[in-house]
């Protein structure tokens, strides 16, 4: 459990500008920040077997861990420093250290936890779930303890939480919410509301009527895209889970997958540009674990950051897909401002949930 939390203080002290020198970092973590221009570079293992816990502890944090890295879904997704026009007024709150983080919103959402479970009906292609000798009272515990914390964490730290409940006792896995997307930018300056077709049924449980309204009318989106017809026609499309995006080159970035399917991207990507005042691009790819199992989500190997991508290069199968993906982030001519750095991860990283950050 501690290096759980560790691993999420340590994605919440970048969030946040500011690096506790002490207080949440084990001695597995190396990390150089800069804070003049914001970027840092890390490699760490997240291997729970190490630092003398043993494999029932191992097990658990497989389970839980990935709650406190992917729980909460962005206000907005992402936030750069060209975004604005000049003289226009900005609707952001500062960070502790008193400036203005230029990639991440300031605003999250976090489904509470009132019914967390194994979830049999997902767990048949994601492979980094795994049943646990827990009683259902102890998953649930430790489940909320860890929410709880990580919601104080993001509120120290100057982040606006929004907190709704579970719906209901069937959508167990609410407290990761792949089910919407929020947009707006310069590009989408209206904003759009995008409700997402799920693979499972109880994931679509979780599309909560109430959240939408009261999000689209407190943030004044303008604009509703639901996709959830796509479940009938077996085609799908979930959420942050499976869409990365890179704003202010207007890319996004997907895994495909059972839970990603071209043409369900292809279909909001269409609508996505009927309302964007310039068109977004994809660039797509196919990943496996070192297993050879298919991985199921994006952000189970990519992540985008504002000078930095952590990525899992030798999980994506065809060659001809890394170079390109490698291009698009590293080659100026296709990049508004300064190429990204690639921080390349191990398979053993990511099983660990070393990707599976805000983005």
């Amino acid at each position: 459990i501690y290096q759980s939390q560790t691993a999420m203080h340590r994605h919440i002290a970048r969030l946040a500008q500011f690096v506790p020198r002490k207080a949440f970092f084990s001695n597995q973590a190396r990390l150089s920040c800069n804070r003049s221009n914001k970027t840092f570079a890390t490699r760490r293992n997240f291997s729970a077997s190490q630092g003398g816990q043993g494999p029932i502890q191992s097990q658990m944090l497989k389970m839980i861990a990935l709650a406190g890295a992917a729980m909460a879904t962005s206000w907005g997704i992402y936030y750069y420093k060209n975004t604005l026009k000049k003289g226009e007024k900005e609707d952001r709150e500062l960070t502790p250290m008193g400036k203005r983080n230029q990639h991440f919103t300031s605003k999250v959402i976090m489904i509470e936890p009132t019914h967390f479970a194994f979830n049999s009906e997902t767990a048949e292609d994601n492979k980094l779930c795994e049943e646990l000798p827990f009683t259902e009272e102890e998953i649930q515990s430790k489940g909320h303890e860890l929410w709880a914390n990580y919601k104080q964490t993001l509120e120290n730290a100057g982040i606006k939480v929004i907190p709704f409940k579970q719906p209901n006792e069937q959508a167990v896995d609410a407290v990761w919410p792949d089910w919407f997307l929020t947009i707006k930018n310069k590009w989408v300056p209206e904003g759009v509301f995008v409700i997402c077709p799920m693979k499972c049924p109880s994931r679509r449980a979780e599309k909560n009527p109430e959240l939408v309204k009261k999000i689209m009318e407190m943030r004044g989106y303008k604009h509703l895209i639901d996709l959830s017809d796509l479940e009938k026609e077996g085609e799908f499309f979930e959420g942050k889970g499976v869409a990365v995006f890179d704003v202010r080159n207007r890319k996004l970035f997907c895994n495909i997958s059972d839970r990603a399917s071209q043409k369900a991207l292809d279909t909001f990507v269409e609508k996505l540009n009927k309302i964007s005042t310039e068109d977004w691009k994809t660039v797509t790819f196919t990943s496996k674990d070192a297993n050879k199992d298919p991985i199921y989500h994006t952000d189970c190997l990519f992540t985008v950051f504002s000078s930095h991508v952590l990525v899992c290069l030798d999980a994506i199968c065809k060659k001809e897909d890394r170079i390109k993906l490698v291009d698009e982030l590293t080659n100026p001519e296709k990049n508004v401002d300064e190429p990204y750095k690639i921080m390349d991860l191990t398979q053993d990283e990511i099983k660990n949930f070393a990707a599976n950050c805000f983005h």
